[in-house]
C-alpha cells in the first residue's frame, strides 16, 4: 500500500504531456471617441486622450535649430548635423517632449545631438508645417536660429557635426524639407534689419524685425516656382531629424 501510495504521488509530480489549444480572444473595441483626425493603421500623427476623456489626433510638434557659429578666420557659419542613417546634411532637431516648452526642447536637443548649449535665447525663424513633409506622420516643426557656444560633439544618430561657411551650404545634400530651411534663412540674413552679431549673438527679435515669424504651409513657398494661387507642390517624404 506505502509502494501504490509513492508511485501515485511521483506520478502526480510530473509534468503533464498533455498539449492545450488557447484560442486567442478579439481584442476589446475602442472606448473612446475621436473629436478631431481619426485612429487609423496609418500613423498620421499623435493621438491622445486628456484627463477630460476628450480624445483626438493631431500633428506632432517637432523643433529645428539654425545654429550659427564663426569659424577661425572670424567667416560665419552655420553647424549641421550629417545624419547616420543616409549621410544626407540637415538642421538639429527633434521632437517636443510631453510637458517641454518649445524653447526647452531646442536647448535639449542641442545638446543631445552636438554637445553645444545656447549662447544666446532663440529667435524663431518660421513654421514649417506642409502634412507632406513626413511620410511617417504629420509634422509640424517649429524652426529657431540661434548661436552655440561650447565644443561641438556627434551624437549617436550623427555620422558626424560640421560648422561650414554661408557660400557652402546651398551646394549640400540635405534631408527631408531643410534645403528650404537653410534657403530661408540665407534670404532672412539679407534683410536690412538684420545685423549681425551682437553682445555674442544676433537680434533676438528675429524675423519678427521684418514682418514677424512665417506660418509655413509648404516649404516651397518663397520659391521662384510658387504663385500666389498655385498650389504648392510640397517636399517629399522623410521625417525630422531624431
Amino acid at each position: 500500500l506505502v509502494l501504490v501510495l509513492v508511485a501515485l504521488h511521483w506520478r502526480s509530480l510530473r509534468p503533464s504531456t498533455a498539449t492545450t489549444t488557447l484560442t486567442p480572444s478579439a481584442p476589446p473595441g475602442c472606448p473612446y471617441v475621436w473629436n478631431g483626425g481619426a485612429p487609423s493603421d496609418a500613423p498620421v500623427g499623435s493621438c491622445w486622450c486628456g484627463q477630460d476623456n476628450y480624445c483626438m489626433c493631431t500633428p506632432s510638434l517637432a523643433i529645428d535649430l539654425v545654429i550659427e557659429s564663426t569659424l577661425p578666420n572670424g567667416e560665419p557659419a552655420v553647424v549641421l548635423v550629417e545624419r547616420a542613417d543616409n549621410g544626407l546634411f540637415a538642421t538639429m532637431g527633434g521632437f517636443v517632449d510631453v510637458g517641454e516648452t518649445v524653447e526647452t526642447a531646442v536647448a535639449r536637443e542641442l545638446m543631445e545631438e552636438t554637445g553645444l548649449e545656447l549662447a544666446s535665447p532663440p529667435s524663431l525663424l518660421g513654421v514649417w508645417s506642409d502634412p507632406r513633409r513626413d511620410k511617417r506622420r504629420h509634422t509640424v516643426s517649429a524652426v529657431f536660429v540661434a548661436p552655440g557656444k561650447g565644443k561641438i560633439r556627434a551624437g549617436d544618430d550623427a555620422r558626424g557635426v560640421k560648422a561650414l561657411p554661408l557660400d557652402q551650404l546651398m551646394g549640400l545634400h540635405y534631408a527631408f524639407d531643410h534645403d528650404s530651411i537653410i534657403s530661408d534663412y540665407l534670404e532672412w540674413r539679407t534683410k536690412p534689419e538684420h545685423q549681425g552679431p551682437r553682445g555674442g549673438g544676433y537680434r533676438t527679435d528675429g524675423p519678427s524685425s521684418w514682418g514677424g515669424p512665417r506660418a509655413r504651409n509648404a516649404s516651397s513657398m518663397y520659391r521662384p516656382s510658387w504663385r500666389p494661387g498655385k498650389e504648392n507642390t510640397g517636399v517629399g517624404g522623410g521625417g525630422l531629424s531624431a
